[in-house]
């Protein structure tokens, strides 16, 4: 539904980046070197948040 809205101020960073296809083809992982992504099945762990955060903070750096 989100990714059907347009504008020139939407900008979208995208989780899934960071879990899909980064450590296995094909695949989406759960946890990195003893890291989880999550903590229950719909939030996001400590450390998942940081590495979104990180990619966030990037996206803002690109249109500042």
């Amino acid at each position: 539904m989100f990714d059907g809205i347009e504008g020139d101020n939407i900008h979208r960073i995208f989780p899934s980046k960071i879990t899909c296809n980064t450590f296995l083809e094909n695949k989406c992982v759960g946890s990195y070197k003893n890291e989880l992504y999550y903590y229950d099945d719909d939030h996001a762990s400590k450390y998942f948040q940081d590495l979104i955060l990180n990619d966030l903070l990037s996206e803002i750096d690109k249109i500042r």
